[in-house]
């Protein structure tokens, strides 16, 4: 099996952190490939299941973030002499993203976050699973991470928290929450604000506010180490997390970010694009007989963004902007409002996406070139069915000053 390499920022973190950890457990020899089967069928039947029927009760706002481990860059690495499986996590809303601490520039979540597997010397080397977040600051540079790593379970719930700065490594209490409690009792605190986000254009860019995080680092407790602010030691169910010095593998990656993209992991449920997107006008008027009559809605910056062989995100489009035409009575006496017609485009795209992801996920060679067009081709194929057409200029009722509608992503009402 061809190794594939874990990044460089990210495992010298790790190490980081892993020296400053104490363990008794070994590594063992078993090939690369049998531990990340091992990980993958414990993620699939025992993770997945049972965080799931749990999340409810956790109240974490991270737990609604859908995601899914992208078990083909899945590495494993031995940290401290523990085998951990490394597995980058790819969300099906990419628009998510998590702000720079101290500074404007946003970060795509799926480069930040990984899903980690371990057997733990604590628990009589029981795999172990984690979610780990590495948060840049405006200090991060590609070969030295400046900023906060955030530990959770799948489901959500806080686990632990630490803040990397010039090479050393303090635990920190995390909280999600602007208006956090761990103000009270701490002397350094500093937040982090995580966005949904849509590029249009390749240039101009809209977000919606979803949370923020409050990371703090606490009073010494007299021996030199941060207290965990949390007597009982353990983790409280609503998803509020306390942090002491443990001993568990945490890797960290670096880097500030740059546009945000939209990878959808699994082809699984809806791909979150809203309604609102959709701002139909009156084109053409019914006929005498009250029948026909043509609405239009422009919308701009439709896009899918998908992995190549490589890794690199490809920007698929349909066009830079697409009119959505539907009559507004068809021949069968059905009416289409300027809501129905909204739902209308809103199902055709989202069919369209979900044709684009079987082919991807198909196994055969992708054309990516040929995927914009195969967008476009689909969204009209789709139209055509209710009578309508989607192409890349108004058409039927000319409307050549429509100004189009940026295509939301999430915040859907």
């Amino acid at each position: 099996m061809k190794r594939k390499v874990i990044p460089a920022i990210l495992l010298g973190i790790v190490l980081l952190i892993a020296s400053c950890l104490k363990h008794n457990g070994s590594g063992s020899d078993i090939p690369e490939k049998d531990l990340i089967s091992e990980a993958k069928n414990y993620y699939i039947f025992d993770v997945s299941i049972t965080e799931a029927k749990g999340a409810a009760m956790t109240g974490s706002k991270h737990h609604y973030i859908q995601k899914a481990p992208d078990w083909d860059r899945a590495t494993v690495e031995k940290l401290n002499s523990i085998n951990t499986v490394v597995v980058p996590i790819s969300y099906l809303d990419t628009a998510l993203t998590v702000n720079t601490i101290n500074a404007d520039s946003r970060n795509p979540l799926g480069r930040l976050s990984y899903l980690l597997v371990y057997r733990d010397p604590k628990r009589n080397n029981q795999l172990t699973s984690e979610v780990m977040y590495t948060i840049p600051d405006a200090l991060s540079k590609p070969n030295s991470f400046s900023g906060t790593s955030i530990i959770e379970q799948w489901d959500g719930t806080i686990l632990r928290g630490y803040r990397h700065s010039s090479g050393k490594v303090t635990p920190m209490s995390i909280e999600i929450g602007e208006k956090s409690s761990l103000a009270k009792m701490t002397t350094v605190c500093e937040t982090t604000d995580w966005y949904v986000c849509v590029t249009v254009g390749n240039s101009q860019e809209y977000c919606d506010y979803r949370n923020t995080t409050t990371h703090c680092i606490q009073i010494d407790d007299g021996n030199g180490v941060p207290s965990s602010g949390d007597p009982g030691g353990g983790v409280p169910s609503t998803g509020s997390g306390r942090i002491g010095p443990d001993g568990s593998v945490i890797p960290g990656t670096g880097g500030t970010g740059d546009r945000p993209v939209r990878v959808p992991a699994e082809p699984v449920g809806p791909m979150d694009i809203c309604p609102q997107s959709f701002n139909f006008t009156k084109a053409v008027a019914l006929d005498e007989k009250g029948f026909g009559g043509w609405q239009i809605a422009a919308v701009a910056g439709l896009h899918i963004t998908l992995l190549d062989t490589r890794g690199e995100a490809m920007l698929i489009s349909p066009g830079p902007i697409i009119y959505f035409g539907l009559p507004i009575v068809r021949k069968n006496g059905e009416f289409y409002s300027k809501e129905r017609a909204a739902e209308i485009a809103h199902d055709i795209d989202e069919k369209a996406i979900q044709t684009l992801m079987d082919y991807y996920h198909s196994g055969v060679p992708v054309d990516f070139e040929g995927l914009n067009a195969q967008y476009r081709k689909t969204l009209n194929t789709e139209a055509e069915k209710y009578g309508g057409r989607a192409t890349l200029t108004p058409g039927i009722g000319g409307l050549p000053t429509m100004t189009p509608t940026v295509a939301k992503y999430y915040g859907c009402k």
